[in-house]
């Protein structure tokens, strides 16, 4: 379990089809579990604004969402879609959004280490010549 592992863990999930219950037994707040507390989140995959608030912070992502029941998915195929792919595309979206900032934030700051020790070095090349 990632739990296990010494992870720390997210459930988001809208409770369509599952229920609270099923977390039960789980470590949570307070917990001495080596990764920490589950945080659970009743929300919908849909909800661009939780997803977008939902995934920074994690370093991996593990989607379930999904309307897998094929008798459901002939009585409400626009859900099954909005669902299965319009879930998945808030969540790429947000993931693409998050690792690009991630990146620019790192490559100013590889830029700032650079320029400093470039800095560095050419101030000890002119004392140097002194």
């Amino acid at each position: 379990m990632l739990l296990d592992l010494g992870y720390q863990v997210s459930v988001h999930d809208d409770l369509s089809t599952g229920r609270r219950e099923y977390l039960e037994g789980l470590p949570r707040e307070g917990s001495t579990s080596q990764g920490g507390p589950i945080e659970c989140v009743e929300g919908d995959i849909l909800d661009v604004h939780l997803v977008n608030h939902a995934v920074p912070g994690h370093d991996g992502i593990v989607r379930l969402a999904a309307e897998a029941c094929v008798p459901g998915s002939l009585a409400s195929p626009r859900q099954t879609y909005e669902v299965n792919f319009v879930g998945t595309l808030n969540l790429l979206d947000t993931c693409h959004r998050v690792v690009g900032e991630t990146r620019r934030h790192r490559q100013r700051r590889a830029s700032k280490l650079r320029s400093s020790a470039a800095r560095e070095r050419t101030s000890k090349g002119a004392e140097e010549h002194r």
